[in-house]
């Protein structure tokens, strides 16, 4: 899917990961950036899946398929290591957090 992102960069303020972190390889453009070049990169996964980034884009139709990116990432094994341990926990204790349900 192509994010169809113009690259102006009015997105930004309204992602709270950016203005958290004010380094735009985290703001909304870059992912669209990416998407517009088919390009996998983990940046994907410092999205809070807000879409915050909608309210301010002068096209009104940006659409940019984070969940798409993240899944694509975890089929090239690009996947974070937590993310590892959260899918290994789900499938032996059927929880994200690794405890035993009948401890409890």
């Amino acid at each position: 899917m192509t994010s169809r992102c113009i690259e102006c960069g009015k997105c930004r303020n309204m992602c709270p990961v950016y203005v958290a972190l004010r380094n735009e390889s985290a703001s909304p453009r870059t992912k669209g950036m990416l998407e517009n070049r088919k390009l996998h990169d983990k940046v994907f996964y410092l999205c809070t899946l807000c879409e915050g980034y909608k309210q301010q884009c002068p096209i009104q139709k940006l659409e940019i398929d984070i969940v798409g990116a993240r899944e694509r990432l975890v089929k090239a094994g690009m996947e974070l290591p937590m993310n590892k341990i959260m899918i290994d926990n789900l499938r032996k204790w059927g929880n994200p957090y690794g405890k035993n349900p009948a401890s409890d």
